[in-house]
């Protein structure tokens, strides 16, 4: 069976991009697969939301990037290819884990994470490649340049169907630089995390107020972040941490929160907690949404230390609670 060919056959194209070089490596056949993905995969509904993509992520597609395990397989919907999907799981679906099932919490050898957010709007995803080209290992070098290609490619293609309904200018202009190119302000800042959080599936957003601080010049935007909530919360994502450098932010990204299920706020307090933090936290909970939930920032940050003896004071404020709730450095872990 040509397996490049009968993918193709029914728009299964990124599995259809897993069997171009069938001899390589499983890590470069599906960095391959995930930019032929975004080269053809639908594009999001414009609907007219400050951020795009917004909503409930569409594919057409049954097998998919996904946070979990880089292509997800959506085996329940090959009714009619069974073969083609018996095939797939064969020759990528290999690894298993010894854990026993009621170990294995979310996941069985995979788990949450998020990605560096403040590091992809600093530099932009271009600045990459250079990194990348030093890379001894061909496989994992071409892969990942196979990656950036296909995110660029995708972010073009948005630009492009944006510009065809119409879409809001700055919308536009925004994703003309974020991901590949850096923020220059803060909203190209939250665009460029909207867009970030759905290529990694809306998992996690990482920590938001201390984040997007280079970025702000005292503007409002609780609208940016009540969208941008929504988007994570309609695609099942979880959660984000405001750690005790508070800031501005801190407090809109708390106002923004009122009456939302998602994202599950992670909110780091001790004796010092400005008592304007501690009102907005309970101005929130009256809303009845079980945010935000408190954690103690000596007790976290002391066991982080002593865990990791050399861990930096700046690492350390990147505590941020994965999935429900792993411990994380947001950006550093997986």
């Amino acid at each position: 069976m040509d397996m490049q060919k009968s993918f193709l056959d029914c728009k299964e194209y990124a599995a259809a991009g897993a069997y171009e070089e069938p001899h390589r490596s499983l890590f470069y056949r599906k960095a391959l697969a995930i930019r032929r993905f975004y080269e053809r995969c639908e594009l999001p509904v414009y609907q007219g939301k400050p951020l795009y993509p917004s909503g409930v992520m569409q594919t057409k597609m049954r097998i998919y990037p996904h946070y979990l395990n880089g292509l997800k397989i959506a085996e329940h919907e090959f009714k009619d290819d069974y073969a083609l999907a018996e095939q797939y799981k064969q020759d990528f679906c290999k690894y298993a884990s010894s854990v026993p099932i009621e170990h294995t919490v979310a996941g069985n050898m995979w788990t949450h994470g998020m990605p560096n957010y403040e590091r992809i709007l600093k530099e932009g995803f271009l600045s990459y490649v250079a990194r990348i080209e030093k890379i001894e290992d061909a496989d994992m070098e071409e892969g990942l340049l196979h990656l950036i290609k296909g995110i660029e490619r995708y972010a073009e293609r948005c630009v492009e169907y944006l510009i065809s309904v119409k879409a809001e200018l700055r919308l536009i202009n925004a994703l003309k630089r974020v991901p590949m190119y850096p923020a220059e302000d803060i909203y190209q800042a939250v665009e460029g995390w909207n867009f970030i959080l759905y290529l990694d599936s809306c998992d996690n957003i990482g920590c938001l107020a201390t984040g997007l601080l280079p970025y702000y010049k005292g503007e409002d935007i609780r609208d940016l972040l009540a969208n941008l909530y929504d988007n994570l919360d309609e695609n099942d994502g979880y959660s984000t941490s405001l750690p005790g450098d508070y800031n501005p932010l801190t407090l809109q990204c708390l106002d923004a929160s009122k009456g939302k299920r998602r994202p599950m706020i992670e909110l780091l307090v001790d004796e010092d907690t400005p008592d304007c933090v501690w009102e907005k936290a309970f101005e929130v909970m009256k809303t009845m949404n079980g945010q935000p939930a408190f954690y103690n920032k000596k007790v976290i940050y002391n066991a982080l230390r002593e865990r990791f003896p050399n861990i930096t004071d700046e690492d350390v404020k990147r505590f941020c609670g994965g999935g429900c709730t792993e411990t994380m450095l947001a950006g550093y872990s997986c």
